[in-house]
């Protein structure tokens, strides 16, 4: 019986699956409050203590810290939060522009992952004097850049399968409704300017990289659940032989979980390099195909023992059990027990760091225990990550892999920002109902919800329509423009959020910007994309589909704090939460995207 997945949230406009995963803190779904408020207690009895006698000082201290709390919660509301027609341009919006928005100081409490954590600080935001004084790029403002809404006729098969990023904006505004959609291109542009005119390197040295044998591999079994927890696995493995220098092996084309609605049979036997473009990531690292890596290194008898047959062709089962019998078996770090540390040079003492550094990794892996890859592990000629229960990587890269050395942290998390996302043609028919979206919601801009029902296994989140509208009343107001991606099909549920909203949804679309002669396997990416650009995002708890949006739309520049739950325990959790903690799969955290340029 096949093994049901944790979070299927990969087509939000189709029906979803879920599985039985237990909670990593084995506390139910409402796990961090008491160590949150054991830390608080903690903190608070070490720096007060004999406090008997200073009753006044002690009233005089709470009164200032609930006046400047209630002035920021009034500054914070009506900068993030005004009226329709009101709202600042979407670069104000998003805080310091081009992702280095930062997280506040008074966050830093949010990094208890346990007590001994506690007094991490977390960097700065730009004061509001310094903020009035920028001047913002017209490239920053999304709803300023050339942008075309009509109704798209394509006499092409594909219209939306062409190299995009090669076509200058006058080109991509005609035939992608928007000029800016390609994020990366911006970052591409002005790393390298800025590098430039610091006189500094662009590429950060990898110590690790030529150490152990001239060809060295990492193979993987694609995960077993829905495509964002297949793509969050991938990132992992991927970030983990950019940084070791290995050959990343690329598994056979197969049938992925509920990625099934294509209209031909070969619609539905995929391959990654049917999301990502893997010729331009080969420019950075290399790359091999599974049947070209068994004919090089395993019926040679390189790897010991012989393939099943001594084939090429294996797939599924067959290939994965045959990997999982190479050498000492596969790696089996549970992310919610280990984190993956890499030390600034090969045989580096842990000791022989920073202060600070060994504070970074004790703040990272938190209660986990560390394994720091050594010059052992680099000497292996093949190492596997499988996907079996005592396998499975459900974590985000940036929360699992660690790097000591703070340069190439930043530079593993800008490659992930400027080489891993979605084919072109996906994001142009998403830049499509952006364009309209824009035009349907004026100067203000369009908001958006994902709303995640199906068969989710998380039932607290599974929220009735007229629980979010209560829920989200101060952030979305009566009449306005909403962008909703979602799985549910009733219509009376869909009839109470139009009732309240100017509502659009992914059907709405479908004829206009010709989303039929794009393989439908992509929709839920499309929406992923469309929710990125929104104003403000309203997402649900749990889901790794919203995660990937809230991700996005760090890489599009948004302050991270435009990003709210309508699971009323969680709904400020971007707003209190800066550090990731256990368990990290069920949202994005700042620290992925903020300030690592």
């Amino acid at each position: 019986m096949r093994r049901r997945p944790v979070e299927d949230d990969d087509t939000s406009d189709h029906s979803e699956g879920s599985a039985d995963f237990p909670d990593a803190s084995g506390a139910g779904s409402d796990f961090e409050d008491s160590s949150l408020s054991s830390s608080l207690r903690k903190e608070a009895a070490e720096s007060w203590p004999n406090c008997v006698g200073r009753g006044a000082w002690v009233l005089t201290f709470l009164l200032l810290v609930a006046g400047v709390v209630g002035f920021s919660m009034v500054a914070f509301s009506q900068g993030l939060l005004e009226p329709v027609g009101q709202h600042s341009p979407l670069a104000t919006l998003r805080g310091a522009t081009n992702s280095k928005s930062l997280a506040p100081a008074e966050l830093r409490v949010a990094a208890s992952r346990n007590s001994a954590n506690d007094n991490a600080a977390a960097p700065s935001l730009p004061s509001d004097n310094a903020e009035k004084k920028k001047k913002t790029k017209k490239k920053d403002i999304f709803n300023s850049v050339e942008a075309v809404d009509k109704v798209w006729v394509d006499e092409e098969e594909n219209p939306f399968d062409k190299d995009w990023e090669t076509f200058p904006p006058s080109e991509l505004a005609d035939h992608c409704g928007v000029s800016d959609i390609f994020y990366w291109q911006r970052y591409d542009e002005e790393i390298l300017a800025a590098a430039a005119a610091d006189g500094a390197a662009v590429e950060v040295k990898n110590p690790w990289a030529k150490l152990g044998p001239e060809r060295k591999y990492v193979t993987f079994e694609p995960d077993h659940g829905g495509w964002n927890n297949i793509r969050m696995a991938m990132e992992v493995v991927l970030v983990f032989a950019y940084a070791t220098g290995r050959t990343l092996v690329m598994p056979p084309e197969q049938g992925m979980y509920l990625l099934n609605k294509g209209d031909a049979p070969d619609d539905n036997k995929l391959h990654f390099s049917d999301f990502f473009y893997l010729n331009r990531l080969r420019e950075k690292m290399e790359m091999i195909e599974m049947k070209d890596f068994l004919e090089a290194e395993a019926t040679s008898g390189h790897l010991g023992p012989l393939p099943p047959g001594n084939r090429t062709d294996l797939e599924s089962g067959e290939l994965w059990s045959y990997l999982n019998g190479l050498g000492q078996g596969p790696v089996r770090w549970n992310p919610f027990k280990v984190c993956v540390a890499f030390t600034e040079t090969p045989g580096k003492a842990v000791e022989e760091h920073s202060k600070e550094q060994q504070e970074r990794l004790d703040l990272f892996c938190g209660k986990r225990e560390p394994v720091f890859y050594d010059k052992a592990m680099q000497e292996a000629k093949v190492i596997h990550f499988g996907s079996g229960e005592d396998m499975r990587v459900l974590a985000h890269f940036y929360t699992f892999e660690h790097f000591m050395d703070p340069a190439l942290d930043k530079a593993v998390k800008r490659f992930v920002r400027n080489y891993i996302h979605y084919r072109d043609e996906v994001f142009c028919a998403a830049g499509r109902i952006i364009a309209a979206m824009e035009t349907a919601a004026g100067p203000g801009g369009f908001k958006a919800l994902h709303i995640r029902r199906g068969d989710l296994q998380f039932k607290e989140v599974k929220i009735p329509a007229e629980e979010i509208i209560e829920t989200t009343k101060d952030i979305l107001n009566e009449g306005e423009t909403i962008y909703v991606a979602t799985d549910e099909k009733d219509a009376a549920y869909l009839d109470v959020l139009r009732a309240r909203f100017n509502v659009y949804f992914l059907n709405d679309f479908h004829e206009r910007v010709g989303l039929g002669k794009l393989n439908q396997n992509y929709m839920g990416m499309v929406e992923q994309i469309v929710c990125s650009r929104s104003q403000v995002f309203i997402g649900t708890w749990f889901s790794t589909f919203t995660g990937y949006i809230t991700r996005m739309r760090g890489y599009n520049g948004f302050d991270y704090r435009s990003n709210w739950y309508h699971y009323s325990l969680r709904k400020d959790s971007f707003q209190t939460e800066y550090y990731s903690r256990d368990p990290w799969y069920v949202r994005e955290w700042p620290e992925g995207w903020v300030d690592i340029d």
